[in-house]
């Protein structure tokens, strides 16, 4: 019964570990930033920041838009 407990403590570990945001792992894997745009959100205050600031953060983008796209 000990195992067992200790193996799901270490599981749900593992699994809220993958979902924290961090540059490294925001830039390596692009498939994984849905689980870690929450986090970021949560921890990161981005209000205010400068746009050198948020590339230094999350990189470069892939594509960038000169125009604001106007709202529906």
């Amino acid at each position: 019964m000990k195992k067992i407990f200790l193996s799901l403590v270490l599981l749900l570990f593992l699994c809220a570990c993958q979902n924290q945001f961090n540059s490294k792992g925001w830039l390596d894997n692009p498939e994984k930033r849905n689980s870690m745009v929450d986090n970021l959100l949560d921890n990161y205050d981005l209000k205010g920041k400068t746009e050198d600031e948020i590339i230094s953060l999350l990189g470069e983008p892939e594509q960038k838009i000169d125009q604001p796209v106007p709202a529906v």
